[in-house]
């Protein structure tokens, strides 16, 4: 997706670093909105290759808790959905 030689330029990164400026800010809010919630989400957002390339991703977010259920975290997945978009035309065709 980003153009990375292998996951450790992923790995323990915030997917902040990644969203092109002018998604940042609806991102934070989307982020804060988890974090005051019970529960994660998912989001679309642009997002810069390695490359310098645009894409839209979509990052699906998730809560991580202690065994008292308390918030402890987050985990991302990020889907590069021009790829999957690109699929869809293909299987039309």
């Amino acid at each position: 997706m980003y153009g990375a030689s292998d996951k450790s330029e992923f790995v323990g990164k915030n997917v902040l670093n990644f969203v092109v400026k002018s998604d940042k800010e609806r991102a934070i809010a989307d982020f804060m909105k988890i974090l005051t919630s019970n529960h994660g989400m998912i989001g679309k957002y642009r997002a810069l290759t390695k490359i310098g390339e645009e894409i839209l991703i979509e990052v699906k977010t998730e809560l991580i808790r202690d065994e008292n259920g308390e918030k402890i975290g987050l985990v991302d997945t990020i889907r590069n959905l021009s790829i999957a978009e690109n699929e869809e035309l293909k299987k039309e065709k």
